[in-house]
């Protein structure tokens, strides 16, 4: 709105315009004002008015009401201010002319121009009707108003991880919760001005390859660590998306994540395993950035890989010979301690005679090459019997190789050295048709039970 002085039947421009509020410094000009992303708390507020027209004022969209005028007023006057809670998308305001009986919305360029200084705030200044009504001046300036988004900001602030095993970052992949449970502890916190709401974090447990690190894990969650002995904990949802519900402003939560690793795991050690968590919110985030955090690194150690048979099994008098080699034999990140040898009865399976386990290091050489020479004893002669053989670490027992099927007999042959020398040229395995020959011939009761004085017993390892 312009104003001049008439002065001896000449016009002199007093002053262009009456400019209440002009372009923000190094804000851009937009058509149209969206929010971020999540629900946003919105305050507007008339910063100015100019005088002339009666001016109403509010927001028509995505929810509807007048800033101003109230009450008994019959304009707005400036300084109006009003909020509206968990605003998405694009907003829409107006602004009446009230002299003129006409309504602009904030879309309109011919009468709203918007300015945006960050993704959060912006000004809208406004052009009345004119006058006479319908003959806008274009100066939009007659009335302007600021928008502001407030939302949470959703902070994670520390991700720490224990484990159960020693040395202290390690775990092993076992069925012992005292030795394969890793623990994370996570802290968020919201620094931002309003409550945020539909918290939860996000925690996609780590893979090795393409087998999972983890194979169950619970969470809780609460105001610190102790609560977790009163809330208990919760299943892990398939979603890996743990709720955790309203954080008030200025108010933070743990949650402990409690993971096994995998007790099907093999090939360790796996070093370097880390685990990185998100937290977000449906309240709208001005501060991005500082949502994730990452554990410091732990190593989940497996159970040893099988030997390397050398030598199957080959029958002896109520006895047993066989060599097996641990030559590249990968241990599970936890040294050998030692090698079970399994002697079961191949039709009966589960009836196995106990042996003496083997120490880890190997007590001949053959062709040069360190090997273990074994001798099963307490055979039952005329019985045949299923050897294998499974290596020992502070993990547990490995997977079990097969070393062939013999006979015990007192007729058969074996080659040994007892000394723990065992020289190739001394090993001799007899031709299948030898061995027919020099093997009795089992009864049919031999098979279905025990003979009575065989020290058996029934593994629960070997399958």
């Amino acid at each position: 709105m312009k104003r001049v002085l008439s002065l001896f039947g000449s016009f002199i421009l007093i002053g262009a315009a009456i400019q209440l509020a002009g372009p923000v410094a190094g804000a851009s000009a937009v058509s149209t004002i969206t929010l971020p992303g999540g629900n946003w708390d919105v305050t507007t507020t008339v910063s100015s008015k100019s005088a002339g027209h009666d001016l109403a004022y509010g927001i028509s969209s995505p929810t509807s009401s007048q800033v101003c005028p109230t009450g008994a007023a019959t304009t707005c006057a400036g300084g109006e201010s009003d909020t509206f809670s968990a605003l998405s998308g694009d907003l829409v305001f107006f602004m009446t002319d009230l002299t003129c009986s006409q309504t602009f919305q904030s879309t309109n360029a011919a009468h709203a121009s918007i300015d945006k200084t960050d993704a959060t705030h912006w000004q809208i200044s406004w052009d009345d009707a004119g006058a006479p009504c319908g003959s806008p001046d274009g100066d939009l300036n007659d009335l302007v108003t600021s928008v502001e988004a407030n939302g949470a900001d959703m902070q994670m602030t520390s991700k720490g991880v224990t484990t159960t095993s020693e040395p202290s970052n390690t775990v092993f992949a076992n069925a012992d919760e005292g030795q394969n449970t890793a623990e994370y502890t996570i802290a968020i916190t919201n620094n931002g001005p309003i409550d945020a709401q539909n918290v939860e974090v996000t925690d996609h447990l780590p893979q090795i390859g393409l087998d999972p690190a983890f194979s169950s894990a619970d969470f809780c969650v609460g105001t610190d660590e102790t609560d977790c002995t009163t809330n208990g904990f919760n299943a892990y949802p398939g979603t890996d998306e743990l709720p955790v519900g309203t954080v008030e402003t200025g108010t933070s939560r743990v949650l402990i994540i409690r993971a096994h690793a995998n007790a099907d795991l093999r090939g360790g050690a796996h070093t370097g395993v880390t685990n990185t968590a998100t937290v977000s919110s449906s309240t709208g985030d001005p501060t991005t950035g500082n949502e994730s955090a990452t554990s410091d690194a732990i190593e989940i150690d497996t159970v040893a890989d099988p030997p390397t048979i050398v030598q199957q099994a080959v029958g002896g008098n109520a006895t047993a010979s066989l060599e097996f080699s641990n030559d590249g034999e990968v241990d599970g990140g936890q040294g050998i301690t030692s090698y079970d040898v399994f002697a079961c009865k191949t039709a009966n399976p589960a009836v196995c005679v106990a042996q003496t386990p083997a120490g880890p290091t190997p007590n001949a050489t053959l062709n040069g090459q360190p090997v273990f020479s074994y001798i099963a004893t307490n055979l039952n002669n005329g019985t045949e019997y299923s050897f294998s053989v499974v290596a020992d670490n502070a993990v547990g027992s490995g997977d079990p190789v097969e070393a062939g099927d013999a006979f015990a007999s007192a007729a058969a042959f074996t080659a040994t050295n007892e000394t723990g020398t065992l020289i190739a040229e001394q090993v001799l395995v007899l031709r299948p048709e030898h061995r027919r020959r020099l093997q009795p011939r089992r009864r049919a009761a031999d098979e279905s039970a025990p003979v009575p004085g065989d020290p058996v017993v029934r593994s629960q390892r070997h399958r």
